[in-house]
């Protein structure tokens, strides 16, 4: 009996460790890579975050503190970084916490959720060829 139910078990494990998401690395990780790796350029990198129910799309240099927005001026643009969705570089999206590609989230940066990651130098190289969709 002890066996039959070790086995059981065994098997109800394994089910449920198939089933486990990767863990996908933050926005604020992601956001810290993009502003200190030297092989990517931030200000080729477009955020696209929630504000009042729609996206918006800004410059990743545009922002100011990140990780405490409190501290920052009426002049300076912050957001809390769950309001993050995206990160892009020029039309390619290469972070997404929203489940549209084959059913899960996408981290390019990183590779954490098991989709390729992009060379950051490809971003720094897109630098030129952004355009923020609110203009």
């Amino acid at each position: 009996m002890n066996r039959e139910r070790a086995s059981a078990w065994k098997k109800m494990r394994a089910q449920q460790s198939r089933r486990k998401k990767a863990r996908m690395r933050t926005a604020l990780e992601v956001i810290r890579r993009l502003e200190w790796d030297p092989a990517c350029c931030a200000a080729a990198v477009v955020v696209g975050y929630r504000d009042l129910g729609e996206i918006v799309e800004r410059p990743l240099d545009a922002f100011s503190h990140w990780g405490a927005i409190e501290l920052a001026g009426d002049d300076e643009l912050a957001i809390p970084q769950h309001r993050v969705v995206y990160f892009k570089s020029g039309d390619a999206i290469v972070w997404d916490k929203r489940c549209i590609y084959d059913g899960c989230r996408l981290d390019g940066v990183y590779g954490s959720t098991g989709h390729v990651k992009v060379d950051l130098s490809e971003i720094a190289a897109r630098r030129r060829g952004w355009r923020p969709n609110h203009e």
